[in-house]
């Protein structure tokens, strides 16, 4: 604006407006920094976070599990790895990798990760800090802003593996279901308890509010005395009273409810183990009836007969010379030990599963002109015998398998999963002696033309070489297949299973002066037919055999594998 001053002169004066404006787009320019800077570091901020995020999710993709104990340095590397290809420069940024424990937030029912769990935790979580300094602002020189951004990850595998001679093999549990509780099931009836699935944090937390364990560690809660009526009222809560499962539980509550075990019995469980990760595990309804039902058994003490098995074996010759008792009891149910991995064979946390050992007694009385016949068929035809009951007591030990360790779980080239085992088959021990007590040996005496030429005692102990090295295996998962299948086979060699008998095999006392390898060979020749055509093929359809393993997987999972908040 133009004005005259007092002398006339012509003077020019910035109004209000123009200065105002000056400080208008002063202050708009610092705003508008301001926001740039605002949104840079915001998109600074936010790449960096994908950063992190991006190379923890990298390392649940490396493997089956995360593990930060004998796995650390690939794990660093493979981080390093995705960061650089992300634009994150690991030497010239700072970043800190933590191996450590996942554990759910019961109060917000989230996964955390922790560093604070007990030192033989298995460390299967990652935690990754990344920091990096940028400019603080357009405008400034030399000061810098500090970003950080972290992530959390955990990645453990869930496996349920078996050991036996089938993926399902229902015989054993057949007659324990009919003699213990008079309950006949069919094959879909089974089926649906091997597909029915419970975590054992599921079942501890089922049994609060039925009939609470006690003990404050997952171990001595197991130790809790409980019945089949508390067992089968968990499973109704867990699965429900309208499903499938229930078509075995309703008769087994009925007949079996008062029966009692306790978990321990069949489920074993360090105390040094992380017991998230013990809670997490599943076991499925047939595992988890069966082996309570030979536990069942096994505290009582008592037989279960089986002679409808060789009734089902049709027409043996032998059968036809003697009549048989047969009978089975449990020395000790089925063994489930939950470890982790990766694992040592020998090592106190290794996954374990043991099949039940079982003790076979066959008792066996002759027939009237039993030893005749047989004596004619032997080319013995001058000679008679007269012979005490025998009993024949057959140990059969429980095949182990070990889980050490699985492989091949890279999600980005599709590699097939593998599993490395150790695992034995079955043995079996024989006894021979009197039908009432195999401790003592059985009489028998020889006449040749009625006249008496000895009278002595026989018995037998029969047990094959030394085997019982665990063989190391590895086994692949068929992708095409559905579960449960066979992932691989341990077989030993035929001299570590129980053969035939031997003359040599038998003590025979006095001899009397009658020659010990006739007399030898005379027995072997009896009891041969019933080892080979009775004891075999009885244990073969009760699902036990001996000197071979099938070891299967039934459901495998992964728990985790995605970041943690």
């Amino acid at each position: 604006m133009r004005y005259r001053d007092p002398a006339g002169r012509i003077r020019h004066q910035c109004g209000a407006t123009g200065l105002s404006l000056l400080i208008l787009m002063a202050a708009m320019a610092a705003f508008l920094t301001l926001a740039v800077d605002t949104g840079r570091l915001f998109m600074e901020k936010r790449r960096l976070q994908q950063q992190a995020d991006l190379a923890a999710l990298s390392l649940g993709r490396y493997g089956c599990y995360i593990d930060g104990d004998s796995d650390e340095e690939a794990l660093i590397a493979r981080v390093e790895e995705n960061l650089a290809a992300n634009g994150f420069d690991p030497s010239g940024n700072r970043y800190e990798l933590t191996f450590g424990a996942a554990a759910i937030n019961a109060d917000e029912n989230r996964w955390e990760f922790s560093t604070g769990e007990a030192e033989s935790s298995v460390r299967s979580a990652a935690q990754l800090k990344l920091s990096k300094a940028v400019p603080a602002s357009l405008l400034s020189s030399g000061e810098s802003v500090t970003l950080g951004a972290t992530a959390n990850i955990f990645k453990r595998s869930r496996i349920e593996f078996g050991v036996g001679t089938t993926l399902v093999d229902i015989n054993l549990l057949d007659f324990m279901l009919q003699d213990v509780a008079d309950v006949e099931l069919t094959a879909a009836s089974y089926q649906n308890l091997v597909d029915a699935r419970i975590g054992l944090g599921g079942l501890i937390q089922g049994f609060d509010q039925v009939i609470p364990l006690e003990g404050e560690s997952v171990s001595s809660q197991l130790d809790t005395v409980i019945s089949m009526d508390d067992l089968i009222t968990v499973l109704y809560q867990v699965f429900g009273f309208t499903t499938p499962v229930t078509s075995v539980l309703d008769p087994l509550k009925i007949s079996a409810g008062t029966l009692e075990f306790m978990l321990s019995d069949f489920l074993k469980v360090s105390e040094e183990l992380d017991e998230t990760l013990v809670l997490a595990t599943k076991i499925s309804a047939y595992d988890l009836i069966s082996a309570a039902l030979l536990a069942v058994v096994q505290r009582a003490d008592q037989r279960v007969g089986v002679n409808s098995v060789i009734a089902e074996l049709g027409s043996l010759d032998v059968l036809s010379l003697v009549t048989l008792d047969a009978s089975l009891k449990v020395i000790e149910p089925p063994q489930f030990k939950f470890g982790e991995l990766p694992a040592v064979h020998g090592g106190e946390l290794v996954p374990t599963v043991r099949t039940a050992q079982t003790e076979l007694l066959v008792q066996i009385e002759l027939l009237g002109s039993a030893w005749l016949n047989l004596l004619n068929i032997l080319g013995l035809g001058l000679a008679s015998v007269d012979l005490d009951g025998i009993g024949i007591q057959v140990i059969a030990a429980e095949a182990e398998t070990q889980l050490l360790d699985v492989n091949g779980c890279n999600w980005n080239n599709g590699e097939a999963i593998s599993f490395e085992f150790a695992s034995k088959p079955s043995l079996a021990t024989a006894v021979i002696g009197d039908r009432e007590d195999t401790s003592q040996p059985f009489g028998l005496g020889v006449k040749i033309l009625l006249i008496p030429i000895a009278q002595v005692e026989v018995s037998a102990s029969l047990s094959p070489l030394s085997c019982s090295d665990f063989v190391s295996h590895s086994g692949q998962l068929d992708s095409e297949a559905d579960l449960p299948q066979q992932v691989s086979q341990v077989t030993l060699g035929t001299d570590c299973q129980l053969s035939g008998i031997q003359s040599d095999d038998l003590t025979i006392s006095p001899l009397g002066g009658v020659s010990e390898v006739l007399l030898g060979s005379l027995v072997a020749d009896i009891l041969n037919p019933v080892l080979q055509l009775v004891i075999g093929p009885v244990l073969t359809n009760l699902g036990i055999v001996t000197g071979q393993a099938d070891v299967f997987v039934s459901s495998f999972e992964f728990e985790g594998g995605n970041l943690m908040n």
